[in-house]
């Protein structure tokens, strides 16, 4: 970009964009292997003539030209690798360069076949023909959107399959991944081998071989009207010829005007500036790239702390729920005696139930003697084993029914006490929401009621306490394992998307 902004390309001027070089030459490999030297393009070439054998035809258009008015110079190429056409060519997916491609294609879009849509065809036309001689734009390199049809516009069908023309078609390399192409096409402009011959294209469009017996021996010549300063018509005294050459720049497509940069260094022994800028351009890459990797290890220390700080308030919160619960029915929340918490569990649930279907004397009826049996049917169990096998098995009713069931006069005093205390609390908060003496919680108290009123329209009191008894018993087992289990998966999974983002970005500049 230091070479485009010396050279006065520009980002205002479409005539005088930023150029940017071809630089793979594979776009079929399933994987891209920077190190391979047969992936990238000649750079000591002009795009036109990547195709070897377009060589001699080249030279041949060049030899045999003879302008009968000695007007117009020779040249390779009738068209240019930078101007206007060609950047909408590539940015038509975007505003304003769709619109100014309409404008261009006389209101509508240009033929599907023609436009930029697949990198294999585009590369396939430059080794087809030497007139298709586009280089590439910024944009590669740093721009995925620029890829995709974003705006959905209707871009035609290609003539050899009818298939529409929507997004890009990338390389096999590049995964269908707008930005995977970015990621390994800016990697391939940095790497080794471009660092060691993109001098070689630099020579060719800015540099002493853009013009004069140079450019010529290295087939790099282009129409005289692309260059500064060659055309004077003020000097031509035929007025027919000067308004012959006048309308040749006004209606050329490359008037549009097909802008060649400004000569940087006329002397082949230059390169040692061009490495001072390019060292000068990866230095500030480099601490573009250390910026972004600080960002990136800030963000992941931050995530570690908040989930370390909701860690510890779970923590915290299972730690005050346990110092509320007796040890025992916290024995059983969190099952751990797996036999006692399900018969707990099983009785409760059919309790409630029961009570949901018959009245309250039958269902109690119901429950006692159905303990009754139970216990009955436990007890010759017993004694079948005792006498018959001679082996007694634990007593379960006697663990959970234990013989001291007296309620102490110190418990009786405590439980009053607890009953007093939150009662006397709830009393006082119940007050200051019916006395409207906190305008907010009033309200809030109030949506809460007529919340509950409409769910108690189809539940009633017994299927919350189901419910409340369902949560009761499975809730706290989850938090105590599971969640803490898939919090850290969920961790783990953020670590190694952090890991992709780093590993993906650009490597750092080597030094020359």
């Amino acid at each position: 970009m230091m070479l485009n902004t010396i050279a006065g390309r520009t980002y205002n001027d479409l005539n005088q964009y930023p150029i940017f070089p071809w630089v793979l030459k594979d776009y079929t490999s399933q994987v891209l292997d920077i190190k391979n030297p047969n992936v990238f393009r000649d750079f000591s070439r002009p795009i036109g003539i990547q195709n070897p054998k377009h060589i001699d035809e080249v030279k041949f258009k060049y030899e045999s030209f003879d302008d009968p008015t000695g007007l117009i110079q020779k040249f390779h190429y009738g068209t240019h690798y930078s101007n206007a056409a060609s950047v909408m060519h590539y940015l038509i997916r975007m505003e304003p360069f769709t619109t100014l491609h309409i404008q261009l294609q006389s209101g509508k879009f240009d033929i599907a076949d023609r436009q930029f849509h697949s990198f294999q065809s585009s590369w396939t036309n430059i080794m087809d023909s030497p007139n298709d001689g586009k280089e590439l734009i910024p944009e590669f390199f740093y721009l995925p959107e620029f890829l995709l049809n974003s705006n959905k516009f209707d871009l035609g069908k290609l003539q050899s399959n009818n298939q529409d023309v929507n997004d890009v078609q990338l390389p096999l390399w590049a995964h269908d991944s707008p930005e995977e192409f970015i990621r390994l096409h800016r990697l391939a402009l940095e790497s080794e081998y471009v660092s060691a011959h993109l001098h070689q294209w630099i020579d060719l469009i800015f540099g002493y071989k853009q013009n004069g017996q140079a450019a010529i021996d290295a087939l790099n010549v282009f129409m005289y009207y692309s260059y500064e300063n060659v055309v004077h018509t003020d000097s031509i005294d035929d007025s027919i010829t000067r308004e012959a050459i006048d309308g040749v720049w006004n209606t050329s497509p490359a008037n549009d005007n097909d802008e060649t940069p400004t000569v940087n260094s006329t002397n082949p022994n230059y390169h040692a500036v061009i490495d001072s800028v390019v060292h000068k351009g990866k230095t500030e890459f480099q601490k573009g790239q250390q910026s972004t990797e600080t960002i990136v290890s800030k963000a992941k220390k931050l995530m570690q702390q908040h989930w370390d700080h909701t860690r510890q308030s779970l923590a915290r919160l299972r730690k005050r729920i346990s110092e509320m619960v007796p040890k025992s029915a916290n024995n059983l929340i969190y099952w751990r005696n797996p036999i006692q918490s399900g018969l707990v569990l099983g009785v409760s649930l059919s309790v409630i139930i029961t009570f949901m279907f018959l009245s309250s004397l039958a269902a109690i009826s119901f429950w006692l003697l159905a303990l009754l049996v139970v216990s009955g049917l436990y007890q010759l169990y017993n004694y079948v084993m005792v006498t018959f096998v001679g082996r007694a098995q634990d007593d379960i009713l006697d663990s959970m029914f234990p013989s001291d069931i007296s309620i102490s006069e110190q418990q009786a005093r405590d439980l009053a006490h607890n009953i007093r205390v939150n009662g006397t609390s709830l009393l006082k908060h119940g007050r200051n929401l019916f006395l409207w003496q906190n305008l907010t919680n009033s309200i809030l108290f109030g949506l809460i009621l007529f919340v509950f009123f409409y769910i108690g329209l189809s539940m009633n009191a017994l299927t919350f306490a189901l419910i409340g008894l369902i949560f009761l018993f499975t809730v706290p087992k989850i938090y105590q394992v599971p969640i803490d289990r898939t919090a850290k998966q969920v961790l783990d999974q953020i670590n190694q998307l952090l890991a992709k983002v780093t590993s993906k970005l650009p490597n750092k500049a080597k030094k020359p």
